[in-house]
């Protein structure tokens, strides 16, 4: 409990304000985690028609029936309602955005349609949530044929209808979570995710972790989570000044001085590090293939042979380098300087001793370009060093401490903690005019 003192008699004397959690944060936090509860109850309703005991033992036994719900679905237990989970709707964004930056029609419904134009492709991205989700669920249904009492494809297709009907409930639930809860639905079930995930992995840790491998770990972790947060929370301020205002009142210049058009560091969030989760795997296969072929046709005089740590080498190496790709190109798509050039000279601003139009747009696209060049080097450099260490102690770092995770648990965190505050800081203003009327 905390009081606010003011002039105002009758403010001071009235009842003390609660700031810590407002009304409407409350609210806020009960829709929350009663949709979490929600989404946990879905999570544990089995789906019928499918042979548990059968499938419990051969999942034990098995690694390629793990690997199979990893990949379909995210999660390595017994196919439930919510199996698929938030990834379809996840990949159905990167397309969608994808198809914005290919698609000219698509990126000018978006840029000047405004709310209309928001929700068209909202509904777009719910579309192709439902096809991925048909997808994933027939590769899904048909790989647990063996497990299905008196198979036939009818129900097969009663599986798949099954697990995508909770995709778009799994979905539905983000959508009001953002609306109305206390963050982004979308992050907040991916975050949800890996902290329940985190327990259990760092059991199976545990055994192989000594002291000097825990207090490296524990540094590196120190090391990546502050970089972490300097990417979420660092902007860069570009000053802009209007035609509009008089430069000859000193009021009116002193606003000037202090507008500005902040841009966030990093542009991309995990994007970068899921681009090259899918193609650091394609790119080993092909490179161990071609290596075979090579030796098999006796193109060389001699057999090549890549040592163990050459390889890893090369691999930290390609690493790096797809992560700086894929953060330069999916900056490019998140925010293009000919957009931002061109609604500036709209709303007729102008950066201070730059022209409006092709000067703005060459200034602004050098700058993001270094912005992104620097953002994805400390990127690829921290997701380097984690695999470097996990090389040194000769452990595999747990999924739930990589960067990507880490990304998500500090946007999470973040974007929670500056919702409150707001949340708080709007309740007081209301209280005090509410006093002051």
């Amino acid at each position: 409990m905390i009081f606010m003192n003011t002039t105002n008699n009758e403010f001071s004397k009235n009842k003390p304000i609660n700031i810590f959690l407002p009304e409407s944060a409350q609210k806020k936090l009960f829709l929350t985690f009663w949709l979490i509860f929600l989404i946990r109850i879905g999570g544990s309703i089995p789906i019928p028609g499918i042979d548990e005991n059968s499938f419990s033992n051969l999942f034990q036994s098995s690694s390629s029936v793990q690997n199979v719900l990893q990949n379909f679905s995210g999660s390595n237990s017994f196919p439930t309602l919510f199996s698929l989970g938030i990834s379809p709707s996840i990949n159905a964004s990167i397309i969608m955005q994808l198809f914005l930056s290919i698609n000219p029609d698509l990126k000018k419904m978006q840029r000047e349609e405004g709310e209309f134009g928001r929700r068209k492709i909202e509904q777009y991205i719910r579309y192709l949530t439902l096809f991925l989700s048909l997808v994933q669920s027939l590769f899904l249904s048909f790989s647990f044929k063996q497990f299905i009492f008196g198979w036939t494809i009818f129900k097969t297709i009663e599986i798949s209808f099954f697990l995508t009907t909770g995709s778009m409930v799994v979905l539905w639930i983000s959508e009001v979570i953002t609306k109305s809860g206390i963050t982004n639905g979308s992050s907040l079930l991916v975050f949800l995710t890996i902290i329940g995930n985190t327990p259990q992995q760092f059991k199976q840790l545990l055994p192989y972790l000594n002291i000097f491998n825990s207090l490296l770990i524990i540094f590196i972790l120190f090391v990546t989570v502050n970089s972490i947060i300097f990417l979420q929370q660092s902007t860069i301020s570009i000053p802009i000044v209007t035609l509009k205002i008089s430069t000859k009142n000193s009021e009116t210049a002193n606003l000037r001085q202090k507008t500005f058009l902040p841009f966030k560091f990093n542009q991309t969030g995990v994007m970068p590090i899921v681009f090259t989760s899918y193609m650091l795997p394609i790119l080993t296969s092909v490179g161990y293939f071609c290596l075979q072929k090579i030796n098999n046709f006796h193109i060389f005089p001699f057999s090549i042979i890549c040592p163990k740590i050459f390889g890893q080498i090369i691999y930290f190496g390609v690493e790096f380098f797809l992560i700086c790709l894929f953060t330069y190109f999916y900056s490019t798509l998140t925010l293009n300087p000919k957009d931002v050039s061109d609604d500036l000279q709209k709303t007729a601003f102008f950066i201070p001793g730059i022209r409006p139009g092709q000067q703005t747009f060459r200034y602004l696209e050098k700058l993001f370009q270094r912005q992104a060049l620097i953002g994805g080097f400390i990127l690829a450099a921290n997701a380097v060093l984690l695999n470097v260490v996990s090389l040194i102690c000769k452990v595999q770092i747990v999924e739930s401490i990589s960067i990507g995770s880490q990304i998500i648990i500090v946007g999470v965190i973040i974007e929670i903690v500056e919702k409150f505050r707001a949340l708080i800081i709007s309740d007081i203003y209301k209280n005090y005019f509410k006093v002051k009327n």
